[in-house]
């Protein structure tokens, strides 16, 4: 908690496989609440939309990441 009278910001990353998936068992458990949320409803799998690949060895990478990069960088 933030008891000082400064503005604080946060920045998290989370670097995991690309393949990673949730576990539907484990939904209920630890920090499964919380981050259940962002597994999409017809799968296990993880929305991009909240956790982009940013490489994979054979090149791919979640689609729209250039031009989100291009515009940011002007």
């Amino acid at each position: 908690m933030n008891n000082s009278s400064i503005e604080r910001r946060a920045l998290v990353l989370h670097g995991m496989p690309s393949n990673a998936q949730f576990v539907p068992g484990h939904l209920g458990q630890g920090t499964g609440p919380v981050y259940g949320r962002y597994k999409r409803l017809v799968d296990c799998e993880i929305d991009e939309n909240y956790f982009p690949i940013l490489w994979q060895q054979q090149g791919y990478r979640t689609p729209g990441l250039e031009a989100i990069m291009s515009a940011a960088t002007g």
